[in-house]
């Protein structure tokens, strides 16, 4: 992944839940102390990027193929530039998603 080759991943994998799914998770500290257990717990495989990587969404998506994307970012480390970005990156998903 060139944008996102140095970011903290944190990958858990299940084998003891009846499903295949992949959960990508874009978020910071709040997630991980908080629901990074509670949701990894549910699916076969878990990915982490710790930190406002949202727009290296496309490379993400490639990469690790997730069934669902959850984006979570507190609201203080948002700027209005972060903010551009992943409305855009959301709409490049719905695009290719048709």
């Amino acid at each position: 992944m060139h944008g996102c080759q140095n970011a903290p991943l944190k990958i858990y994998r299940n084998d003891q839940v009846d499903n295949q799914d992949t959960l990508l998770i874009i978020g910071d500290s709040y997630f991980d102390n908080y629901l990074y257990d509670d949701l990894a717990e549910s699916f076969h495989k878990t990915v982490m990027v710790w930190g406002n990587y949202i727009q290296n969404l496309p490379e993400l998506l490639d990469t690790y193929h997730p069934d669902i994307v959850i984006y979570e970012m507190a609201k203080r480390a948002e700027t209005t530039w972060a903010a551009k970005k992943c409305a855009e990156s959301i709409q490049k998903l719905s695009d290719l998603l048709g």
